[in-house]
């Protein structure tokens, strides 16, 4: 669980910190964003433990462990939101990629487990 949800929270502060270079390499060419887009989700699906993060869903001694990972989060949403003002098709295809990023982390965990 420690471990689970310090690599979920290292892979949330970079995420929030790649905004500016995903702002910035988002040009009409945009091979050097997907570059960094794919490089970015290789990394966070090699670094994302499911199965460390269920407890802190469901138990709130646990949740209350995980607030730094909550505040993270939420300052990614509202950083999404600002980026909508300046760039709003960038903003769109983060958020979509990020529930995509989610959706496939649960889909690798759950065909482990079988």
């Amino acid at each position: 669980m420690k471990k689970s949800l310090r690599d979920a929270e290292i892979v949330s502060m970079l995420e929030i910190a790649l905004l500016p270079v995903f702002l910035y390499t988002y040009t009409p060419n945009k091979l050097i964003f997907w570059i960094l887009i794919i490089s970015f989700d290789s990394f966070a699906l090699k670094k994302l433990d499911v199965e460390g993060l269920l407890p802190m869903m469901t138990s709130k001694e646990e949740m209350k462990k995980g607030r730094l990972l909550q505040f993270l989060e939420i300052s990614y949403i509202v950083c999404l939101g600002v980026m909508a003002f300046k760039n709003l098709e960038l903003a769109g295809y983060l958020l979509v990629n990020d529930i995509v990023i989610s959706f496939l982390a649960v889909y690798l965990y759950l065909k482990k487990k079988q």
